[in-house]
C-alpha cells in the first residue's frame, strides 16, 4: 500500500485477515457491547470482505470501499473504532462498508 494513488484498486487480503485477528485477540468485548455493537459479527464482516479493495486518499487518511459488495438497502452506516487509527464505516446489521486509516497515526500507517 505504499505507492497508492487515488482510484486504484488494491488488494487488501492479507491488511484485513491481520485487522480481523487482532481485533478479535483484543479482551474489550465489554466496550463493543456498551456501544451496542456485535463483536463477533463486526469480525465476520470484516472476514468476508471482498480481497479488492478500491482506495482513495486525502492528506490525513486513506480509504478502502469494496465495490464488489452486494448493494443492499442499508448503504449507510456509522463510523466505528475497530483499532488506534483505524475505524470502519458500518451499517445496521453490522456489514462493513469501508475501512478508513488515520495518517495522523503510527499504528494506522504501520498496517498500510
Amino acid at each position: 500500500f505504499s505507492r497508492m494513488n487515488v482510484g486504484i484498486s488494491v488488494n487488501s487480503a492479507s491488511l484485513i485477515t491481520t485487522l480481523a485477528a487482532d481485533v478479535e485477540s483484543w479482551d474489550d468485548e465489554d466496550d463493543w457491547e456498551s456501544e451496542g455493537l456485535n463483536k463477533t459479527d463486526i469480525i465476520a464482516s470484516l472476514r468476508s470482505l471482498p480481497p479488492q479493495a478500491h482506495s482513495d486518499w486525502t492528506a490525513t487518511k486513506v480509504s478502502l470501499s469494496f465495490p464488489s459488495l452486494p448493494k443492499t438497502a442499508d448503504t449507510q452506516g456509522d463510523s466505528i473504532a475497530l483499532s488506534p487509527g483505524i475505524g470502519a464505516v458500518v451499517c445496521r446489521d453490522s456489514t462493513v462498508l469501508s475501512l478508513e486509516f488515520d495518517l495522523a497515526s503510527p499504528a494506522a500507517c504501520k498496517r498500510l
